[in-house]
């Protein structure tokens, strides 16, 4: 052992030979923790792992309240305009609505130029000129005397009618009429017939065919006197001597009669009979002349 160091010396240059390494003695006592040191730099992460299985799902947890409304966001832009749907069917029509106010009339417009004359058309002599007469509102009564007393009678008008005048011949001056009932012919005509119709108001018995008769008289251009146109007056006779009440006359009689331009005609109505019986019509008279 002569070549043992006799200190314990620790180098990294000791060049003594090294003895046999002994027994590894009993484990002292384990000395208190030292302070810890300074963390290290954090390390490089290491790769992701691979994602787990999913878990299974959790029960549904409770609705919470709900929040607020949030502020209204900006409005879009417009999308582009779809395709028409089809017409819907037609919808019942509503009530017709109130009638508007007439309108101020409008404003004449400009007179168009005047057309072209159309063709004359064909002359038609035979078309007529009607005169309508009436009694009007009260009826009449035509007395006859059966050629013991003056007959009466009365002229006819548009509508009206004279008072009852005593025939005491076949002349009529203007003046003895209460009234003036004829009309002036402007132009040369010719009467084409004369109607009559007579409706009784009441009953009567004759004991003689009686009639009632109408007549036209004319006066010349300068002249009030008239006389009956020397032709066949226009006869209503009942076919019965009972005359109802109601009971209707009604005849035509035709003419060719000129009447020239300024002549003036009345329309007398009286009643003739083949007996001796006094009677009276009493109705309502009508009758028309024809003129072309």
């Amino acid at each position: 052992m002569k070549n043992r160091c006799n200190k314990i010396i620790y180098c990294d240059k000791c060049t003594c030979p090294r003895g046999v390494t002994g027994p590894t003695g009993i484990q002292g006592v384990t000395g208190p923790t030292g302070l810890r040191g300074m963390t290290g730099p954090t390390g490089i992460q290491g790769f992701t792992g691979h994602t787990g299985l999913r878990g299974i799902t959790g029960p549904t947890g409770i609705q919470g309240v709900t929040g607020p409304t949030g502020l209204r966001g900006i409005t879009g832009p417009t999308g582009i305009q779809g395709v028409t749907g089809l017409t819907g069917l037609r919808g019942i029509t509503g009530p017709t609505g109130i009638q508007g106010f007439t309108g101020h009339t409008g404003l004449r417009g400009i007179t168009g130029p005047t057309g072209i004359q159309g063709a004359t058309g064909p002359t038609n002599s035979n078309v007529s000129t009607i005169l309508p007469y009436s009694n009007g509102n009260s009826t009449i009564s035509l007395f006859n005397g059966g050629g013991s007393t003056v007959n009466t009678g009365i002229f006819l008008g548009f509508g009206n009618h004279s008072l009852n005048i005593n025939l005491f011949s076949n002349t009529i001056d203007l003046f003895d009429i209460n009234g003036n009932f004829s009309f002036i012919v402007p132009e040369d005509i010719t009467i084409k017939s004369l109607s009559g119709f007579f409706v009784f108001t009441q009953p009567i018995t004759l004991s003689s065919i009686s009639s009632l008769r109408l007549r036209i008289y004319t006066a010349p251009t300068n002249s009030i006197i008239f006389n009956p146109i020397a032709i066949t007056p226009l006869l209503l006779t009942p076919s019965s001597l009972n005359i109802a009440y109601r009971t209707i006359l009604y005849d035509t009689i035709d003419y060719n009669i000129t009447v020239t331009k300024g002549e003036k005609i009345l329309l007398l109505a009286d009643t003739v009979t083949g007996g001796t019986s006094q009677f009276t019509f009493s109705g309502l008279l009508s009758a028309s002349i024809a003129l072309i």
